[in-house]
């Protein structure tokens, strides 16, 4: 048993629009395995707060005029490695979503999400997950990749393959006719390659590319 699943998650939410704030408050009250630990409007208000509350979790805005998501992020990383840090953002830019990932960000989440899935999203970061909204998924998945920046793994030839079309977001289908192997046999790949590299689906994959360095 997961020890998240014997305790609330406490976070820590930093926005710099109180109406956002508000809304998010009002849903995490509706939930009892979240409490709020406090609230910031702004990213140095947001790292005093940390320190003197130590959340699980930390919601983060990106655009904040005060002190941005990214450097606001960074920072957290830096000071608190194990603080879970969820993106929840308008921004759908292809190079904020890669740069919150590179710079270790536990998930990223568009602010038009359904409000159940986002609350049922940070539950799963806790819990190791690495969360991508599947709209996000999308433009990662059209995002350039880096054929010469692949990092020394313990795959075959064929996994390096099918690792670096995944990682430009084909499917399994698209994979086994690029390659000139049956779908079956693109999943079994695909299945090792999760494996050799302790992950859970394909978006986390593409999240590993992006923090490899494989995607820009």
């Amino acid at each position: 048993m997961s020890e998240f699943e014997s305790k609330s998650i406490s976070l820590l939410l930093i926005d710099d629009h109180p109406l956002i704030r508000k809304g998010i408050i009002q849903l995490l009250e509706l939930h009892e395995g979240i409490q709020l630990a406090g609230e910031a409007d702004g990213g140095a208000d947001g790292l005093k707060l940390i320190e003197k509350k130590e959340p699980d979790m930390v919601l983060l805005d990106l655009n904040m005029s005060e002190m941005d998501g990214l450097t606001t992020l960074k920072k957290i990383k830096k000071r608190w490695p194990n603080i879970r840090v969820v993106i929840l953002t308008v921004s759908d830019n292809p190079q904020n979503i890669i740069q919150a990932f590179r710079n270790k960000a536990d998930g990223y989440l568009l602010k038009n999400a359904d409000p159940e899935k986002i609350v049922d999203h940070l539950i799963q970061v806790m819990h190791g997950v690495t969360i991508v909204s599947p709209e996000i998924a999308k433009i990662l998945a059209r995002s350039r990749t880096d054929k010469n920046n692949l990092p020394e793994l313990n795959l075959t030839r064929r996994e390096e393959e099918v690792l670096r079309l995944i990682a430009e977001g084909l499917s399994n289908q698209d994979v086994g006719n690029r390659l000139g192997i049956s779908v079956w046999t693109a999943k079994v790949h695909a299945k090792h390659i999760l494996k050799k590299l302790g992950l859970n689906s394909r978006n986390e994959l593409i999240v590993w590319a992006i923090r490899e360095g494989m995607t820009s």
